[in-house]
């Protein structure tokens, strides 16, 4: 089986029964779709995983906005705001009512008490995070490693089932910002006495108005240097005027003295030639006076 990884192709052996038809896979990660199939503009789904990940690289970069581009038919879908993140999106509801009506037949085939998989390799689950999925311990390094999702909380895989791991009966309902993690009711009795604890709502809300701050700014920085980069290209083309405007003006200053350079050196050359006409014409009268006297003489 081929799995298309962006522009790059990673082979792996698979049986036939184990083959992943094309329409449950997303075009990027090459993993079976594990949430809502996102549809792009040229009509192809992605997961939002990798949806998360391009806004996250446009975040590092302080755009405002980031591209996704389609690995089956190069097309792009531009201009979404990284703030909406996957949520820019619509949804593919056909494919995803398809990938639903599979879903039974899928895990009748898989082994009783099968582990849950990453979402972006479908490698062993280490942790969950309520933005990203299930990620195993590579995959959360490789995703968390970035600026942009420094508030991300890890969790036990339990709760990617709304779960507490150590209480499973038990749902996350608090936030516990000593330890960053999130805690059930017994959690908070038993070992976060004395923390700070905030509801998952309240620290939900939290984590959204700082991320949208943080885009906002660097929207506001990305301005600034476009504004600056304006004003230089301004100078430089003011600048670009100017040379061009000393450049005519040397010009033209030393075709005028190569003007004058020339008449001198015409009127020198005719001043010499008068000068040698009348040494010439002298010297002719002196001899033809010398040949009368000593004609005069002789006689």
């Amino acid at each position: 089986v081929i799995f298309r990884v962006g522009s790059a192709v990673a082979t792996a052996t698979k049986s036939k029964s184990d083959a992943l038809d094309d329409t449950q896979c997303c075009p990027l990660c090459g993993c079976r779709f594990n949430s809502q199939p996102l549809l792009l503009t040229c009509g192809d789904s992605v997961c939002g995983t990798c949806v998360d990940k391009c806004a996250a690289a446009a975040a590092n970069k302080s755009a405002a906005t980031f591209d996704v581009a389609c690995a089956r038919c190069a097309a792009v879908t531009a201009g979404l705001r990284v703030t909406d993140g996957r949520g820019a999106l619509k949804v593919n509801r056909a494919l995803a009512d398809l990938l639903e009506q599979l879903a039974p037949s899928k895990k009748t085939a898989e082994p009783a008490g099968a582990e849950p998989c990453c979402e972006d390799c479908s490698a062993k689950a280490d942790a969950y995070c309520a933005v990203c999925g299930l990620l195993c311990a590579r995959c959360w390094l490789l995703a968390h490693r970035r600026t942009a999702f420094a508030s991300h909380v890890k969790l036990p895989v339990e709760a990617s089932k709304g779960k507490c791991g150590t209480h499973p009966a038990k749902g996350l309902e608090f936030f516990c910002t000593n330890d960053n993690e999130l805690l059930c009711a017994s959690c908070l009795l038993s070992s976060h006495l004395g923390h700070k604890v905030v509801e998952v709502e309240q620290k939900v809300s939290e984590c959204r108005a700082a991320f949208e701050a943080i885009a906002v700014h660097r929207a506001a920085d990305m301005q600034r240097a476009e504004k600056t980069s304006v004003h230089l290209l301004q100078q430089m083309a003011a600048v670009k005027q100017r040379h061009e405007l000393y450049a005519i003006e040397v010009g033209n200053v030393t075709q005028q003295i190569v003007d004058a350079a020339t008449a001198k050196s015409k009127l020198l050359i005719a001043t010499s030639t008068v000068e040698c006409t009348k040494t010439c014409l002298l010297q002719s009268i002196t001899q033809d006076e010398f040949k009368m006297r000593t004609n005069r003489h002789a006689q």
